[in-house]
This record gives C-alpha cells, sequence and structure tokens, in this order.
C-alpha cells in the first residue's frame, strides 16, 4: 500500500471519528448500515481504533515482554466482540419487532467499539499517568491493587496491597475510570437509539429492548471479559 492511500485512510478515519462524535444519529443516518460498503467501513473504523488504542498504551506496556503480541490479540478480540455484541442486539431487537438485516447491527456496533475502545484506552492512560506522576515510588503496588479490584480477586491480606489501599491516588484512578464508563455506558443508549430506529422500534419498545440486551449481554460480557484476561489483554 502506497504512502498516499495510507494517508487517505487516515485522513478519512479521522473525518469519521470528528463527525460520529458530532453527531452520531446523523452520522449513522448519512450511510446505509445494510450496505457491504457501509460494513468494511465500519470494520475499518474499528481496526483504526484499536491500531491507535495500542499506539497510545504502548508507553506503558513497553516494557513488558510480550507487548508487541497484544496488537494482534486486540486486533481480533475487539472485533469478535463488535461482531458478537451485533449478533445479539440482532437478536434482541427480533423479539421486539425489529427486522432490520444483520450486517446493519454489525456496522452499529463496529462504530460502537471503536469508539469505546478509545475511550476506554484514554481514561486508562489518564489514570496511570495521574498514579505515576503522583506516587511514583508505589506506582506499582497502586496499579496491582486497581487491577485486583477490578477483576473481583482483591486479597485483603496481601501487605502490598493492603498498604496503598487508602492512598488518594487509588479513589482517584478509581473514580476516572468509573466516569470512563459512565461515557462508555452513554454512548450505548445512543448507538441503541440509532439501531431502534433501523429497526423502526417506539420509544418504549427502544428502552425495553435495551434492558433485555442488558440483561442477556451480562452473561456474553462475562465469558468475554475471561477471554480478555486469558489473551492476555489488560483490565488496567
Amino acid at each position: 500500500m502506497s504512502a498516499d492511500a495510507v494517508i487517505k485512510l487516515v485522513l478519512h478515519y479521522v473525518d469519521q471519528l470528528i463527525h460520529l462524535i458530532a453527531g452520531p444519529r446523523a452520522f449513522f443516518r448519512e450511510i446505509d448500515p445494510s450496505a457491504r460498503s457501509a460494513v468494511t467501513a465500519a470494520l475499518t473504523f474499528l481496526l483504526f481504533s484499536i491500531v491507535i488504542a495500542f499506539v497510545i498504551r504502548l508507553p506503558f506496556i513497553a516494557g513488558e515482554g510480550d507487548a508487541w503480541r497484544q496488537l494482534p490479540v486486540m486486533l481480533v478480540f475487539y472485533s469478535a466482540t463488535a461482531v458478537t455484541l451485533g449478533c445479539l442486539a440482532c437478536l434482541v431487537m427480533r423479539v421486539f419487532g425489529g427486522k432490520a438485516p444483520l450486517p446493519g447491527h454489525v456496522v452499529v456496533f463496529s462504530y460502537f467499539a471503536g469508539l469505546s475502545v478509545l475511550l476506554f484506552t484514554l481514561t486508562t492512560v489518564i489514570a496511570k499517568s495521574f498514579i505515576r506522576l503522583g506516587a511514583p515510588e508505589a506506582a506499582g503496588a497502586i496499579e496491582d491493587y486497581v487491577r485486583a479490584v477490578l477483576r473481583g480477586g482483591l486479597d485483603v491480606d496481601d501487605p502490598g496491597l493492603a498498604a496503598v489501599s487508602n492512598s488518594p491516588e487509588v479513589a482517584w484512578t478509581i473514580l476516572i475510570l468509573l466516569v470512563g464508563q459512565l461515557v462508555i455506558a452513554f454512548w450505548l443508549v445512543v448507538c441503541w437509539r440509532v439501531m431502534a430506529e433501523l429497526n423502526g422500534r417506539t420509544t418504549l419498545a427502544t428502552y425495553l429492548s435495551l434492558g433485555l440486551f442488558l440483561v442477556a449481554g451480562y452473561g456474553v460480557a462475562w465469558v468475554l471479559g475471561r477471554v480478555q484476561v486469558a489473551a492476555g489483554l489488560a483490565l488496567f
């Protein structure tokens, strides 16, 4: 691929990202989510987002021996996640009378996953930067503590973790990560309303179907979380 082609792809990605953030519902109205070109564009957007997320994270994982192995793992994991959630969304919409084809749901969730992985990465990098600037001598222990909290496997008897449990950096880190998750949750609601319009559903059916999706998605998220840990993708 020539340099000009790469530059055009990057510029197209930036243009998509700006329009997606500035007006997501208008962005989706301008495309035909069921068209093959839309599916290709959505998956390309997702792949670009993953690569950018990896580059942003690289300074924080460069010291790890398998840092570069994470890129192909991220590409496979997040792409599979987008397709899986798109299929689940399609099934849920079918329960509520939706008729939109499957590719349209995969397109919406590819854009959802693309922006979400950027948001997740940015909040993680901000939180880690806050820890390493505020408490450089205890940064490793604090990061281990936060990972243990996120995994739900905190060992209260571990003296190393107990020593940093009351650190202000821990509280601020959890708050930063929580804000990031709330923004991603808001983005999910926006994308779900887009899918409801795609399926011609009413406001009531939109939120009832979202509730069912969240219930059904809890099990899927649990499985994906285990896969994420097994694949070596850090939760923090």
